[in-house]
């Protein structure tokens, strides 16, 4: 079951997006307003708690609590919100926590938890992802004139006090997310790992932006480019309980920034040797933008040729791009394989059948053609990604992959997208549609395909 936090600012449309989600995914949702006014009913947690701190005279002839006098009680009074808080807000996450318990025996999908101090009460902690739901302040202001009757000064003075807010709370809300992926993949990564002898592929970054995958096994650990600064690899590396001085070995696919830029400053720090073909080393030297670089560290590769490196093989093939001598790479561990396929402005026979017959595969899905071409870039580039040295399309990604799938993949990663021309949803339906409608035996649902993200690191791929 995935457990998601949501907050957002006043007449942002919260309930209106809980509510399509709630109906069209039977998800259950959890509004801790709510909650808050349960725990404080007669007989609940936090009733007589709330009756000490108040007195007698905030409870009514019915026994419940005058909220109306609670609540003006505390706007004049910061202090005794504070303390208020402190008894309602732990009894509400309480009560919330139990509440995933058992919907997670129910076989819950989705448990939603709508909070509007997401962040001041660290529902991170029992969260899987946090969402914020933004509008902009025109819209804001409309809603509450016309969902709770505002009047234009009120309606203005909660969207200032909402936008103020939205942006730390944007802040505060992707960083901790961060960290919850990363600690989410160091704990699965360390559970699943102990004692066992499996190869795992992680992309730490990929997109035209920057690219560096991980693969490895429990013995010998590589990289496949290093396109991100050294200290965005360091970080991603530690998402798997590693570090750079635990790897054996960078391969790179050719000499282009966004699969070198971090190079440098990790051979510099630890001394990893760097793999690549004679063309794509006299390329990185010559460019110079890898600074000073230790004696001996690049070591040639050969295209169709295997490479041992620990306990792995690794197996370097040509690929079509506008590089000195750029290749692809298949690695392997016994029986199992796994390939890293970027940077391709088509694919023939020779590409499939290096590719055939893996057990997990990162491929190439750019661009999505028709927002390439009524795009930004100047002429001259778009007819460079379209050409035969460019790069793979959705389209040709997911017929590439029509002629891959085999009934043991146990994954597909799509990866090296472009930050201006594509979009992680398009590049995945575009695919699923291609096999789904391709000439092979197999729909898309048949097989775990994702998306690597650009910044983030993908969930481990173990085979």
């Amino acid at each position: 079951m995935k457990v998601i936090g949501v907050t957002g600012g006043v007449g942002a449309g919260k309930s209106e997006v809980l509510g399509y989600i709630a109906e069209h995914w039977n998800a259950t949702v959890v509004e801790a307003d709510e909650v808050g006014y349960l725990v404080m009913r007669p007989g609940k947690a936090c009733y007589s708690a709330i009756v000490d701190l108040f007195g007698t005279e905030i409870v009514k002839e019915d026994q419940t609590l005058d909220r109306e006098l609670i609540a003006k009680i505390v706007f004049e009074n910061k202090e005794m919100l504070a303390k208020m808080n402190g008894i309602v807000h732990p009894a509400v996450k309480e009560y919330i926590k139990k509440a995933i318990k058992r919907e997670e025996e129910n076989e819950t999908n989705i448990f939603i938890v709508e909070a509007a101090l997401l962040i001041e009460d660290k529902y991170d902690e029992i969260c899987d992802e946090l969402w914020y739901i933004y509008a902009d302040e025109e819209t804001r202001m409309e809603r509450l004139k016309q969902n709770r009757g505002y009047s234009e000064e009120n309606a203005a003075v909660f969207s200032e006090i909402s936008s103020v807010r939205t942006n730390s709370v944007i802040t505060v809300i992707l960083r901790l997310t961060t960290v919850m992926i990363l600690k989410k993949q160091k704990n699965r990564f360390n559970k699943r790992c102990k004692g066992c002898r499996l190869m795992r592929l992680c992309s730490i970054a990929s997109g035209s932006s920057g690219n560096c995958i991980y693969v490895g096994s429990d013995k010998t650990h590589l990289l496949v480019d290093a396109g991100i600064s050294g200290k965005k690899v360091e970080f991603g590396l530690n998402s798997l309980d590693l570090t750079t001085g635990d790897l054996d070995g960078i391969l790179v696919t050719h000499e282009h920034s966004d699969h070198i830029k971090g190079l440098g400053v990790v051979a510099r720090k630890c001394g990893v040797p760097i793999y690549a073909t004679q063309g794509t080393i006299r390329a990185m030297e010559n460019s110079g933008s890898l600074g000073k670089m230790p004696e001996g560290i690049f070591h040639e590769v050969t295209p169709d040729q295997d490479c041992p490196i620990g306990d792995l093989t690794i197996h370097p093939f040509r690929i079509s791009h506008d590089a000195a001598e750029p290749v692809a790479y298949r690695i392997g561990q016994g029986d199992r394989e796994v390939g890293i396929a970027t940077d391709m402005g088509v694919y023939d026979e020779y590409i499939v059948k290096n590719l055939e017959g893996l057990d997990a595969l990162l491929l190439e899905a750019n661009h999505d053609v028709n927002m390439l071409q009524v795009g930004k870039y100047p002429y001259y580039l778009k007819r460079r990604i379209l050409g035969d040295k460019g790069h793979l399309s959705n389209e040709t990604a997911g017929q590439l992959l029509c002629r891959l799938l085999h009934d043991n993949m146990k994954q597909i990663l799509l990866g090296h997208l472009s930050r201006e021309n594509n979009y992680e949803a398009l590049a995945y339906e575009t695919v699923c549609a291609e096999v789904t409608m391709g000439d092979n035996p197999y729909k898309a649902k048949d097989f775990r395909i994702d998306v690597a993200h650009r910044d983030t690191a993908s969930e481990v791929v173990e085979v």
